[in-house]
């Protein structure tokens, strides 16, 4: 199993696939080894090296399915992917962000981190890492976090240009083992739980078990979870969180293309108990496993779905690594909600809508309307607009 986890706060459409277990399998057509050594052998200009070669080859292959969420990720890509799912990875403790001048800008710095021991501040623009030049360009954060990120106990070279400085300041960092939880939690007035869940990784069940466990010690009655700007995960880990709400299965249907149709029971062993009200609060940005986990609690009348429609992936990938550490990522699956709609392109209608609006940019209406509803659980089905 595996899905990639977005490093940066950027918000495009979501890239981030599900996951079922894939095969170790690997084959390279004869035809890809003629061309490859016509090019290497013929070709007039510089000739990349074969891995290079074959790596391109490939992804030529997955392009040409002409579906966005089938891919082919390099072995710097498919690690980094890895990293950012089980949530640990080498680094020195910084986000960065991509400001308004397409500069790697960092926006946060943990307070235990190497960076900060270093005296790298909020503000400081990264313009070299390992050695390479990091220029404004659109994808300049992401290349900067891709270089930042090592084994941990290794030691990574680092220039930030700061506010007022004439020349880059020069670091030299000992990276260490980054943790990074996908759950925050906290016990609101009359005894509300909050869980807020990023994404769908590794340890999300386990971290949102551990959430409920200590909200329900502190008096937890009512649940607020909270799945806006969740882009998706692993499937199984979606399975496993919508078990711990749901009295009774399917969670999610199924389909290969075959067209066989299966059915995923849920887990009774990790329902919370006793049952509490729950209220699933969504975006436009919620896709993928964060829609299963939304319309399993809607389809089985667990709680009610607050906020606006959700973006609409029902595709299922599974991953395949390569013994060259590449893998490719592979549309397999459809899956539908357990009444059996299937929210391709619709998205989770919520049952009570809640639209943004700018005139109250500092309210949470879409949190205010889920206090409001699990006050009073006859509210359902409303829609409220501002």
């Amino acid at each position: 199993m595996w899905a990639s986890i977005a490093l940066l706060p950027e918000r495009t459409a979501p890239p981030v696939p599900i996951a079922l277990k894939g095969v170790d399998t690997s084959t390279t057509a004869g035809e890809v080894d003629d061309a490859l050594r016509i090019i290497r052998s013929r070709y007039f200009g510089a000739v990349p090296d074969r891995a290079a070669l074959k790596h391109a080859a490939v992804k030529g292959m997955v392009d040409s399915l002409g579906d966005r969420y089938t891919r082919y990720l390099d072995p710097v890509q498919f690690r980094r992917m890895q990293e950012e799912n089980s949530g640990q990875f080498g680094g020195i403790g910084v986000t960065l962000v991509q400001n308004a001048k397409n500069q790697a800008e960092v926006s946060q710095v943990d307070a235990d981190g190497p960076a900060k021991g270093a005296g790298i501040r909020v503000g400081d623009l990264l313009v070299e890492v390992a050695g390479h030049p990091i220029r404004p360009g659109v994808r300049a954060a992401e290349r900067a976090q891709s270089y930042l990120h090592g084994d941990p106990r290794t030691w990574v070279n680092v220039a930030v240009q700061r506010k007022g400085a004439k020349a880059p300041l020069r670091f030299s960092l000992l990276r260490k083992l980054i943790y990074t939880p996908t759950v925050t939690a906290r016990l609101m007035e009359r005894g509300v739980g909050y869980i807020k869940l990023d994404t769908f990784g590794d340890r999300s069940d386990e971290e949102v078990g551990l959430a409920l466990r200590k909200l329900k010690s502190r008096g937890m009655r009512s649940l607020v979870l909270d799945l806006r700007g969740n882009p998706g995960g692993f499937f199984n880990t979606a399975v496993d969180i919508a078990s711990r709400f749901i009295d009774r299965g399917p969670v999610v249907f199924t389909r290969d293309r075959d067209n066989h149709r299966v059915p995923v029971p849920n887990i009774p062993s990790k329902r919370l108990t006793p049952k509490i009200p729950v209220a699933v609060l969504v975006d436009r940005w919620s896709a993928s496993a964060a829609e299963i986990v939304a319309a399993a609690i809607q389809d089985t009348g667990s709680g009610v779905v607050i906020g606006q429609k959700t973006y609409g992936k029902a595709l299922v990938q599974t991953i395949t690594p390569n013994p060259d550490g590449s893998a490719v990522l592979i549309t397999t699956h459809h899956y539908y909600t357990p009444r059996g709609t299937d929210i391709s392109h619709k998205g989770v209608k919520p049952n009570i809508l809640v639209e943004s609006t700018p005139r109250l940019p500092t309210a949470d209406l879409p949190l205010q309307r889920a206090l409001a509803w699990l006050s009073d659980p006859a509210q359902t089905r409303i829609t409220t607009r501002n």
